[in-house]
């Protein structure tokens, strides 16, 4: 390939507007998780407390391209997180002089415009390749066709496979595999950027995957502090979103773009849900021609759409079906139906899922739309008795509970909503009903939270936090999820329970003695409390009666955070430790700390706090602030984190039994790779006594195994392990090295120990089988007990 002709399309693409404004403060950094070949990406996304640290993908993509193993990355992530512009990001900065690689952004929407035939796809990335120099056309096919010898790599990246209709993806994805296949074309790498849903099953054995994560809101503040550069407006910024009940809209860059834009502006004062909803879908309405709006004409028929659609497990509605619909709404006029529906889709409202099918593009919109079909009906709250059911399915849950959180924003009488809710979670006992509680509370439009009768406000609020306990609620994403909705509810009992769920001790999950860890739960209600005191301090009007009769010193650490000041990360470390203090003061100012700090003298402090010797009046204070410490350094870098925990043992320090725990969950949650810390890890799998402290060890490993095989013995050993101890192996266990020394013949057979340790080994499957074949295991599984069988995925 000419060199000429990559440096000035490299220069092209960088001076083009379209790629350039991605580089700048306009790009909101999303964060995505890795996931390993093998591993099922729904175990990465459904066990937040095992999940690996999350990374800017564009940075992530960039240090992956270096890999051999990985000429193709997967990048996945729902509807309108705003990919494209990450992938625009990403080819602006590989542009960049010198270009190690050429960067092609190929819009898949252009595969269906081209000739069919078995090179289709190369038809495709050639025609993107020749955007700006039309020469590269045929020098890219050559080049991929017959593999030319050139000194360039090219980084093809491939955007919206889900803009490819279902009849034609079969064709593209054997194309696409054949290119990464082909060992001619070894230094060249492909991106494919999609819907986790259009992840072709045929490509997961050959594609490293990262999975993006919707904005938490400690990333939306740290993108608001960023972009205003004063922490006083920032703090003010951010608090308005809260003020406005957003947060949770906030998650998606592009609606996030959109209320700063609105926020910055001179109408920011009524800005709202339904506002920000409705004016983007007017906003693409506006774009169709004149004929197509009279009358209304194109919105009610995107809502009677919508409707229809919400009831489809796939989202999506039969054609014919789709144009009965639109001649309902068109009544006597004479618009064509084929220009309507022609016309919805260029300005990206709808989309042909297949021949035969049409759906909405963004599955927020759909809800939207099906919000206002809904509330259009003669008699909204007695459809509730349709629409609740399937809330409570969690195969529909996601589908209607969008629908009923843009419900409530629109009832005159939002309690109407809310108390059947309530009683729909208390009667059957499922949590997905109390998530949608806590949900449609957090999106009340401004005021009308405070508006509830505070008999009604308080016994919704404290339905939702008896909730979050996980005698109530096994899973931590649920309560995870419950605590950073009260977190955006201005209410003394949203402090009082998210000062427990922040604070609380550890309790037995299994026996007498055994500890559960939900860090997810207790780092966002301390983010919760964080959130309350930006926007609702005590000095705020409203704020007083939140934080009246709360501790002094418990708010003084709350202020110290929120004002995230370099005196006040050393204020946050001296409150940490403080021994005159109360522990929950101590343990809420370490999670503040972490979440704050930037330097490797905060971190170490940090850890510093878990290797401590315990005092001997108060061993149960130590062990709760070297968990707090454990669980707060996950808010931290985690390479940073990493190579301090490194550092601290190659030391070989003398530890207590409790730090040596605490240690193994940090290693495996930033995933530390350094030998020699994996090999404690494994002596301690082998040495350690205690039942749970050999589950932490197991669980660690395998995390860091299946994210970055390193020891080539370590994994099948691992598997081998963790296939003898899940079917209740204590001797002769016969595992190959470096377990081979691993013997569990001390634990009684009914020791609670000894079952929590056999359910880790079962879980820790997840994440080490990747392929084996597990049915011996399966076959033995009806007669186990019940929290066994669901570890090893029987759900029954």
């Amino acid at each position: 390939m000419p060199i000429d002709l990559a440096l000035r399309h490299c220069q092209a693409l960088r001076a083009d507007p379209a790629f350039a404004r991605w580089d700048t403060s306009d790009y909101i950094p999303l964060q995505a998780l890795p996931v390993a070949r093998g591993v099922a990406w729904a175990t990465v996304l459904n066990q937040i407390d095992a999940a690996p640290p999350s990374q800017e993908v564009v940075d992530t993509l960039k240090s992956t391209l270096h890999r051999p193993q990985a000429p193709l990355i997967a990048v996945l992530g729902p509807a309108f997180i705003g990919q494209t512009s990450a992938m625009r990001r990403l080819a602006w900065q590989l542009a960049a002089p010198p270009p190690q690689w050429l960067p092609i952004l190929v819009d898949l929407s252009r595969y269906a415009a081209q000739t069919s035939g078995p090179r289709r796809l190369v038809a495709t990335i050639a025609e993107a390749a020749g955007t700006y120099v039309p020469e590269l056309t045929e020098v890219v096919a050559d080049l991929l066709v017959r593999a030319t010898p050139t000194p360039l790599r090219l980084v093809i990246i491939l955007d919206g496979l889900e803009a490819v209709q279902l009849e034609l993806r079969a064709d593209l994805i054997r194309e696409l595999r054949q290119l990464v296949s082909d060992r001619r074309l070894a230094t060249q790498r492909y991106i494919l950027s999609c819907r986790p849903e259009a992840m072709p099953s045929a490509l997961e054995e050959v594609a490293q995957r990262l999975l993006l994560q919707y904005l938490s809101g400690r990333e939306v503040l740290a993108y608001v502090r960023q972009r205003r550069g004063s922490l006083a407006q920032a703090n003010t910024r951010f608090a308005q979103i809260l003020e406005a009940h957003l947060l949770d809209l906030a998650a998606l860059p592009p609606l996030l773009a959109d209320m700063l834009r609105r926020l910055e502006g001179r109408y920011a004062e009524g800005l709202s849900r339904n506002q920000l909803l409705q004016d983007g879908l007017e906003s693409q309405i506006a774009a169709l021609p004149a004929h197509l709006k009279r009358g209304d004409a194109a919105r009610q028929s995107l809502i009677a759409l919508a409707w229809e659609m919400s009831w489809q497990p796939d989202e999506a509605l039969d054609l014919q079906r789709v144009f009965a619909l639109l001649n309902r709404v068109r009544g006597e006029r004479n618009y064509s139906l084929e220009e309507l529906y022609d016309q919805l889709c260029s300005v990206g409202i709808l989309h042909d899922v297949d021949r035969r099918h049409s759906g909405f593009q963004r599955p927020g919109q759909r809800a939207y739309c099906a919000a206002l079909a809904l509330m259009q009906h003669a008699d909204p709250m007695a459809d509730l008795e349709d629409v609740l059911p399937q809330c409570g399915a969690a195969e529909r849950h996601e589908r209607w509970a969008a629908v009923l959180v843009h419900v409530v924003g629109m009832a005159a009488q939002p309690a109407d909503l809310l108390y059947p809710i309530r009683r729909s979670a208390l009667q059957s006992n499922n949590g997905l009903y109390m998530l949608l509680l806590a949900h449609t509370l957090q999106a009340l439009p401004r005021g009308r939270f405070e508006a509830l009768a505070p008999t009604t406000r308080g016994a919704l609020l404290d339905a939702c936090a008896a909730w979050a306990d996980p005698a109530r609620e096994p899973s931590a994403m649920r309560r995870a999820q419950i605590a950073a909705a009260l977190g955006c509810l201005p209410d003394p009992t949203s402090v009082r329970a998210l000062l427990r769920l922040a604070t609380e001790r550890m309790r037995p999950a299994v026996g007498q003695r055994l500890d559960y860890e939900y860090t997810s739960v207790r780092l966002e209600a301390a983010l919760g409390l964080r959130n309350l005191m930006l926007f609702r301090p005590p000095t705020h009007p409203a704020g007083a009666e939140i934080w009246a009769n709360q501790d002094a010193r418990m708010l003084a650490v709350l202020r110290a955070w929120v004002a995230a000041g370099a005196g006040d990360q050393a204020s946050l470390r001296q409150q940490s430790g403080d021994v005159t203090l109360p522990i929950e003061v101590r343990m809420l100012a370490l999670i503040a700390l972490a979440d704050l700090a930037t330097t490797t003298h905060d971190l170490f402090f940090l850890l510093r706090m878990i290797v401590a010797v315990s005092p001997l009046a108060n061993p149960g204070d130590h062990a709760a602030l070297a968990r707090t410490a454990a669980d707060a350094l996950i808010l931290a870098d985690a390479p940073r984190v990493a190579t301090l925990l490194a550092a601290l043992l190659r030391r070989d320090p003398r530890l207590a039994t409790e730090a040596v725990g605490q240690l193994i969950y940090l290693a495996g949650r930033v995933r530390l790779r350094d030998p020699r810390s994996v090999a404690w890890l494994v002596q301690q799998l082998i040495t350690q006594p205690d039942p749970v402290i050999k589950a932490k060890a197991l669980r660690s490993l395998a995390w860091i195994v299946a994210d970055t095989p390193g020891d080539p013995a370590l994994g099948p050993a691992l598997l081998a392990a963790a296939m003898a101890i899940g079917r209740g192996l204590r001797s002769n266990l016969n595992l190959p090295a470096p377990l081979a020394a691993l013997s569990l013949h001390h634990l009684p057979a009914d020791d609670a120990g000894w079952l929590y340790l056999r359910r880790t080994a079962l879980e820790a499957l997840r994440w080490l089988a990747q392929g084996a074949d597990l049915s011996a295991l399966a076959a033995e599984a009806p007669s186990w007990p019940l929290d066994l069988r669901r570890a090893l995925g029987d759900k029954s």
